[in-house]
């Protein structure tokens, strides 16, 4: 087959990366022998990309979710009102923090904040234990948590390496 194909894989991951492949490689509509082949190359590079995620171990999870999360909120109005798409500063930063966190820490619940594109970072463990975590484009990450009838706020600092200190024990509080 002709190697244009590239091109097309190329559109599909830059405009809304993992969540672009799999839709392309889902898809029935196509006839021709250039969808099947589309469709064909477009499933191996999902299955390919899936098992290097695995491979990273249980973060790769985590950072497929990231991967749909710029898929589904990378345009202006994603919320149906005038939502700013998200930011790749934030799902950045948000990737560094999931990879900079310990073994021992269950994977975030992800999301985007309408206001302004940064990514939310949930641990929930009930109704009253939740722990999130705003991503943004600057390295202060905004912390807020709630442990039964207490709740704590801050602001931590973030490096890309090493999770803060009060972001590590503020989930450990609400997960223990």
């Amino acid at each position: 087959m002709p190697e244009p194909i590239s091109l097309i894989v190329f559109t599909a991951v830059g405009m809304s990366g993992a969540a672009g492949l799999r839709d392309i490689s889902n898809r029935r509509s196509g006839l021709s022998d250039y969808a099947k082949y589309v469709t064909h190359e477009a499933k191996t590079l999902v299955e390919k990309n899936d098992r290097s995620l695995s491979m990273i171990g249980p973060r790769g999870a985590a950072l497929s979710d990231l991967m749909d999360l710029k898929g589904e909120h990378s345009y202006r109005g994603w919320d149906g009102a005038e939502a700013p798409p998200v930011s790749s500063v934030a799902l950045n930063r948000a990737r560094e923090l999931i990879m900079s966190l310990p073994s021992s820490i269950p994977n975030p619940e992800l999301a985007v904040d309408p206001d302004d594109g940064a990514v939310s970072l949930e641990w929930y463990a009930g109704p009253s234990r939740i722990f999130s975590v705003s991503v943004g484009l600057s390295l202060r990450m905004a912390c807020a948590g709630i442990d039964g009838t207490d709740s704590w706020h801050g602001v931590a600092g973030f490096d890309g390496t090493k999770a803060p200190d009060f972001v590590i024990q503020s989930i450990q509080r609400i997960i223990a």
